[in-house]
């Protein structure tokens, strides 16, 4: 991190300074007797970059042809690799442009073909933008994404209309003011994206029948019933938080008119339509969050120790019938909560344990119906093994008070989970 924020912030700045040449129009051109900038310039583009480009623009152009083939568009993958492949493109481009002519093949190559060879990425980008626009509306993210996909089509229009008369000034100016011009204004990212997501939570309420003209048509008319159907609907809560994070939930304003409690009036906070929709879609499932510590007072992490033979102990959770608390017994009980790196739920036999794709089962209610004591009273510590899953872990049940001894599904239990073969971290302390 040093060694970047070094480069980025004195290096860099005062290398890109030193190239500037006194006269605008001097034209850029490779110098018979190159200093040591220019020399080195010159073996990073012929040896390094320009093949690298060349190497993912072959894979890019491959992956396309997979797609046409399968004829099924990936998810999230287009954006970010179209993205990379076009800025760091394009900087080598114009890094390499005073070499077209006298740089090695593979500059030669990248200088005489870079824009054509965007041509079949740009419009795998435009489709896979313009797909999730349709299906999810416009966000800043997928606008400038689409605002980089118009941009090298043009770039890719000016290219053939110039004929190899090619001014590099074009490239990063009109770079330049397309992002200005994306900051304010109507036809701003943030403007955008705001409009095309009320759109998007229109469309969807009338869908339901629960939008007369502008307004919520709700029985009753209160922000726990729309929070209510917001639950069973997580499109409605991501919009939502979509807006929230653009600061446009004002938008809604007049959709909630009809709402007894709208969070809109004159001294409510409007984050709290946000909050009562995530907590309706699902409970807090990091209790680090702020929303988790909002709604859990003095809440913290489970305890995650690294043991021999079972290699890790996550706890404690405390589980009944109403839910699972974390943090304290008496903390509110959630249907499903991440605590100690693993995803917690209840399931109708017991509780459901999950880390990535490994997931394990333990069934509840024969341990629900134990009345085991000892002499003292105690409730005897109990370990139950996985229904399914969990490749010999356990649940371990600790001893309890007399009056709280597990005999009713409605008791609660302080559990323990031993992990048997996990990941360790390797700086972790490892405990007999």
């Amino acid at each position: 991190m040093h060694l970047w924020t070094t480069g980025f912030v004195m290096i860099a700045p005062v290398f890109s300074l030193a190239m500037i040449v006194t006269d605008f129009d001097q034209p850029f051109l490779a110098s018979d007797h190159p200093g040591l900038v220019e020399r080195a310039i010159a073996a990073i583009l012929n040896l390094a970059l320009a093949p690298l480009v060349l190497a993912y623009a072959l894979m890019l152009h491959v992956y396309a042809f997979k797609i046409a083939i399968t004829a099924t568009m990936p998810k999230g993958e287009i954006g970010p690799l179209v993205l990379a492949f076009g800025i760091v493109g394009t900087v080598t481009y114009m890094a390499g442009y005073p070499w077209g002519k006298a740089g090695l093949r593979s500059v030669r190559w990248l200088v005489r073909y870079w824009f054509w060879l965007m041509v079949v990425p740009t419009g795998l980008l435009l489709i896979a933008v313009f797909e999730r626009v349709a299906q999810y509306g416009l966000t800043p993210e997928r606008y400038y994404l689409a605002l980089f996909a118009l941009w090298l089509a043009g770039i890719v229009v000016y290219q053939g209309a110039s004929r190899g008369r090619l001014d590099l000034r074009v490239i990063p100016g009109t770079a330049a003011i397309g992002l200005l011009l994306s900051t304010f204004g109507p036809w701003g990212a943030t403007s955008v994206s705001a409009r095309s997501q009320v759109r998007q939570l229109r469309e969807l309420l009338t869908e339901q029948h629960l939008l007369e003209g502008d307004r919520l048509k709700l029985t009753p008319p209160t922000l726990e019933t729309f929070a209510q159907f917001a639950s069973s609907n997580e499109r409605i809560g991501s919009i939502v938080t979509e807006l929230s994070d653009l600061s446009a939930l004002d938008r809604l304003a007049p959709m909630f008119s009809s709402v007894t409690d709208t969070p809109f009036n004159k001294g409510v906070a409007k984050n709290e339509l946000r909050s009562l929709l995530v907590t309706a879609r699902h409970p807090p499932k990091d209790i680090t969050s702020q929303a988790a510590l909002a709604l859990i007072p003095e809440a913290f992490n489970a305890l995650t120790v690294y043991v021999k033979d079972y290699d890790r102990l996550v706890g404690p959770i405390w589980v009944d019938a109403q839910g699972i608390r974390v943090g304290k017994a008496d903390s509110p009980a959630l249907s499903n909560l991440r605590a100690g790196g693993l995803d917690f739920a209840l399931s109708q036999s017991g509780l459901r344990v999950s880390e990535g794709n490994a997931r394990m089962e333990f069934t509840l209610s024969t341990v629900w119906t134990l009345e085991s004591e000892d002499p003292a009273g105690r409730f005897l510590p109990t370990t139950l093994d996985a229904r399914y899953g969990g490749n010999g872990s356990q649940l371990l049940i600790v001893p309890m008070p007399k009056d709280k001894a597990a005999s009713r599904q409605n008791d609660l239990l302080e559990v323990w989970l031993l992990l048997r073969n996990p990941s360790i971290d390797p700086k972790a302390t490892v405990y007999d």
